[in-house]
């Protein structure tokens, strides 16, 4: 996939995009209130991020789809 990307132009990896639950909470008009309260019930120690997701294969799949949109428009590469 990497080197069929780099046809496209530069590729930048990074460890992905984090949020806190406080945060994603913020917006549930985007998503719905079913999933921001779903990613904040997912998140460890109050922080949520793909391999936290990644973990949560007991749900359902469209459900965790529908997280990841969240934390990937209102993640946060810089959060430690």
């Amino acid at each position: 996939m990497e080197t069929a990307a780099r046809k496209l132009g530069p590729v930048e990896w990074h460890d992905g995009f984090r949020i806190t639950a406080e945060e994603l909470l913020r917006h549930p008009d985007y998503r719905g209130p079913e999933f921001t309260a779903l990613g904040a019930e997912l998140a460890e120690n109050g922080r949520l991020d793909p391999r936290i997701l990644g973990k949560a294969a007991g749900h359902d799949e469209q459900d965790r789809k529908h997280v990841w949109h969240l934390l990937a428009r209102f993640g946060n590469r810089e959060l430690s």
